[in-house]
This record gives C-alpha cells, sequence and structure tokens, in this order.
C-alpha cells in the first residue's frame, strides 16, 4: 500500500464514521403545524429530550399522551428537557394540528412528511409505541408504553448533568 493510498483510505473512513456520528433518528425530516420541514436533529438542538413515536392508529401511544403531559407541565430539577411527539401517519400540517387539539396534546409536534415515511418506519422495527430519549448524538429507544414512573426515571436521567447521567 502506497502513502498515497493509505491516506485517501483514511479519508473514506473518516468520512464514513462523520456519516454516521448522526444517528438517523436526527437526520428525520419532520414538519410543524406551519408546515416548515426541519430535521428532527435540529429540531432538537442541544436540549437533551424524550421524542415519541406517534400514530393515530395506534390506542397506547394515545394512552401514553397525559403521562407525556403532566411531565411536560412539571418542570424538573436539572437541565431542562424537552418532549417532541411525531407523528408517522399525519403528512400535513392541519391534519397535525386536528390531532394535537382532539388528543389534547400540551407539547411539541411534528409530523413526518411523506418522502421520509420510509425513514421513519426503517426507524421503529418493533412498531409502536417507540420512545427514544436523546442527548446529543446518544439515542436511546424504548419499544414499550412509558408509565410514569419510567418516564420519570427517563427524564431524571437526561435532566442529570452529562458527566453524572455517564456513572
Amino acid at each position: 500500500m502506497t502513502g498515497r493510498t493509505l491516506v485517501l483510505t483514511m479519508a473514506v473512513v473518516v468520512a464514513a464514521v462523520r456519516a454516521a456520528d448522526t444517528p438517523e433518528l436526527l437526520r428525520l425530516p419532520t414538519i410543524d403545524r406551519s408546515g416548515a420541514e426541519v430535521s428532527l436533529g435540529d429540531v432538537l438542538g442541544d436540549t437533551p429530550a424524550v421524542v415519541v413515536m406517534l400514530a393515530t392508529y395506534c390506542p397506547p401511544c394515545r394512552a401514553e399522551v397525559p403521562t407525556l403531559n403532566g411531565v411536560a407541565k412539571s418542570p424538573r430539577k436539572g437541565a431542562p428537557v424537552r418532549i417532541v411527539g411525531v407523528f408517522v401517519d399525519v403528512d400535513e400540517p392541519k391534519g397535525l394540528a386536528r390531532v394535537a387539539q382532539e388528543w389534547d396534546i400540551g407539547f411539541d409536534v411534528r409530523a413526518v412528511p411523506p418522502a421520509a415515511e420510509e425513514a421513519a418506519r426503517a426507524l421503529l422495527p418493533r412498531g409502536l409505541p417507540a420512545t427514544f430519549t436523546v442527548r446529543g448524538r446518544d439515542v436511546v429507544r424504548h419499544d414499550r408504553v412509558l408509565d410514569a414512573e419510567r418516564l420519570g426515571s427517563l427524564l431524571d436521567g437526561l435532566a442529570a448533568e452529562p458527566a453524572a447521567a455517564a456513572r
């Protein structure tokens, strides 16, 4: 292997690592109630978050909403933690606003645009409900309905200082 080949190989590896550094969830395009399209990573920024994937046809998803509303309205100790719901089956802003009102959602909701539905499905190999905890580029999927106790525990972990959460 020549020096030139080694440098080229290393450049390709570095580019691949950088692309893989951003989890698929954070690259997922979303739309808000006004129709603005933004990746979920840009929506979240650096704020730790709980991202809940929802569907109008999913009774357990709807059952989680009161618990999510409760924690979204209750301030927690530590860093702020954002709650974001993402509907996988609502593809236009008016529908998103209607469902948010019907379900009495008190946290930020977004929808997956039609062109990204397949990418969203790929994030849900076990179906719904699915909840993700996000801290920076660290994303963890939780494949079950979250009760208040489990959700509170996840929020406390996210709100802790990063060094404390890693212990």
